[in-house]
């Protein structure tokens, strides 16, 4: 099965400011050469190109990641550019402080209108006892001995 050419690529971007992109290109003869990256709100980027053929794989790396330096390895180059710094934030301006609200109000013991029995029960009184359904408990026979013996036949 021989190598079939394609292309393809997209850019994105998100409500953050936060930009990726992709393209990648082949050949029949199996070259396939590309870039991808990012840069984010704050200017922070990171950009790869890279060709793969018979020769291996390459790529070089424009970065501005904090932490990165510039050098060569694995066939890997890396560019690194210094870290955008952001500006200082403007000082907000010095306001006095308003005087805190007083609620008017009077403290007096309160007026004497008149003067209240005081609380007394207000039960009903207790009902008469209920007379007893049953004039005589039942009377029952005593009760017989019983014993238990072995019986033999």
């Amino acid at each position: 099965v021989s190598p079939q050419s394609y292309s393809f690529g997209y850019n994105s971007a998100d409500e953050f400011g936060t930009r990726i992109q992709r393209q990648e290109t082949s050949d029949v003869n199996n070259v396939r050469t590309g870039s991808y990256g990012y840069a984010d709100a704050n200017g922070i980027f990171r950009h790869v190109q890279y060709i793969a053929d018979a020769a291996g794989f390459r790529a070089s790396v424009d970065t501005n990641e904090p932490g990165t330096a510039g050098g060569q390895t694995a066939g890997v180059l890396y560019n690194a550019a210094p870290v955008p710094s952001a500006p200082a934030p403007a000082r907000a301006p010095v306001v006095a402080a308003a005087a805190p609200y007083k609620v008017p109000f009077a403290v007096a013991p309160a007026a004497v209108t008149g003067v209240l029995p005081a609380p007394y029960p207000t039960y009903a009184k207790p009902a008469a006892a209920a007379a007893p359904l049953y004039a005589a408990p039942p009377k029952y026979p005593a009760p017989a001995a019983v014993g238990y013996a072995p019986k033999y036949l």
